[in-house]
């Protein structure tokens, strides 16, 4: 049975490369982004550890209850240790203040051994803080991002090994630290007129015990049954903030599970030829995706409170990311073509290559015109009034599996019954 690896930290974060700064989203798992599904997050921005450096802008979501991060409710007290950092920034500080908290319950990942090191040590344990650096990933907070004392909520982080603890004492990565405790740093990303009520520490974190799984797995029943218990147990709170989303990531986490054991055997590296009669014509080199995505999805959601079950696909898009050569594709970001990928869009999923010969999807050809070089005679046709109107439709991509082991396809777009844009791709290497 595939499993989904755990997140080895709180958020997961999808970074890309700016022209004058490095920008960054992070992203709660099983966020269902441009869905009918998705739920709300903010946008924020946030000093990166140097002044002069420039921003990383990312989005608030709540933790995922999936992985491998622990929930407690602490409240924070007035002591601190020195604590080695365990980044790699660590080179420029060794060491980084860190709060000592005073732990009043524990839930999620190795939660019984984290609850027998609580009983030795009193009930604390340590929070080595972490803020986000401009390259998005978790800086030190070397003064310690120290919470006052008396501060209680709920907070989530990585524990770190038995054999790492300081002092005998708990220890846990916390990033980013300025998203705790919940629920009072959240209350600032509420979008202004939502009037949903948000839960308390202790009923969020009554909630996180409920749903939290080290993984999932395809089709993984447990996932429903633990948010239909949560809802029979919790009335009160289910249509509270974050339930929805929260239950939404669980859903997403499932669906990802599937996704990542249905990889597209026509994959790899494509050489591929566009070209428009009459006009010009380019090559440019395509690398397809490692595994496909959902493109048009259902939600299955419970009658009583709207939250959402399960999550399935009705379509799947695999996307074919283009580059002006093969050399690009192992060099800078900025090598890779300014156009976004290219999706090829099925219906069935799996696709088997050992009874299929061909298959087809749907692409928009006009896609490929993007990706010419900025200033062509190609890439002027995607200007409004030009090939965008033109070909606006979907059209019909047909991938062959040859007998002698080369694997090409083909979509032709027809405008007024003559040939408008063609576009012709094989497979020079099986690296995706």
């Amino acid at each position: 049975m595939q499993r989904v690896p755990p997140n080895e930290s709180l958020l997961h974060m999808r970074c890309h490369v700016a022209t004058v700064a490095t920008a960054c989203i992070a992203l709660a798992i099983g966020a269902w982004s441009a869905r009918p599904f998705a739920f709300a997050a903010a946008a924020i921005s946030e000093r990166s550890h140097d002044a002069a450096a420039p921003r990383c802008t990312r989005t608030f979501a709540y933790p995922s209850s999936i992985g491998r991060q622990t929930f407690m409710l602490a409240t924070a007290t007035a002591a601190t240790v020195a604590a080695p950092a365990d980044t790699q920034y660590a080179q420029y500080a060794p060491t980084a203040k860190a709060q000592i908290m005073k732990v009043a319950d524990v839930a999620g990942f190795q939660s019984d051994a984290i609850r027998r090191g609580l009983r030795a040590s009193d009930g604390t344990a340590v929070f080595v803080r972490y803020v986000t650096s401009s390259g998005c990933g978790p800086f030190p907070a070397y003064d310690g991002a120290l919470d006052s004392v008396g501060l209680n909520g709920l907070y989530v982080g990585r524990p770190r090994p038995t054999k790492w603890w300081i002092d005998g004492r708990p220890t846990f990565e916390i990033f980013p630290a300025p998203d705790f405790p919940l629920p009072q740093r959240a209350v600032r990303y509420v979008p202004a007129g939502d009037t949903t009520p948000t839960m308390t520490a202790h009923e969020m974190f009554t909630m996180y015990r409920a749903f939290w799984a080290e993984s999932v797995s395809v089709d993984d029943p447990s996932v429903e049954r633990r948010i239909r218990q949560w809802i029979k147990n919790n009335p009160e709170t289910t249509r509270k903030r974050p339930a929805a989303g929260v239950a939404v990531g669980m859903a997403r986490a499932v669906l990802d599970a599937r996704l990542a054991a249905t990889p597209s055997p026509f994959g790899g590296t494509f050489v591929i030829h566009v070209s428009v009669p009459g006009v010009d014509s380019l090559v440019m080199y395509g690398q397809t995706s490692t595994r496909p995505r959902d493109w048009i999805g259902d939600a299955r959601r419970d009658s009583s409170t709207g939250l959402v079950l399960a999550l399935g696909a009705r379509s799947y898009a695999i996307d074919i990311t283009t580059a002006s050569s093969l050399e690009a594709f192992q060099q800078s970001p900025w090598r890779i073509n300014h156009c976004s990928p290219i999706p090829i869009v099925v219906d069935p999923l799996p696709i088997v290559a050992r009874t299929d010969s061909a298959w087809t999807g749907q692409v928009y050809l006009s896609a490929f015109l993007d990706c010419a070089p900025r200033g062509s005679t190609l890439q002027s046709l995607t200007l409004p009034g030009a090939t965008r109107s033109l070909f606006s439709d979907e059209t019909t991509v047909t991938f062959r599996l040859h007998a002698d082991g080369r694997l090409t396809f083909e979509a032709r777009g027809i405008r007024d019954g003559d040939l408008g844009i063609l576009a012709r791709g094989e497979r020079v290497s099986n690296v995706r």
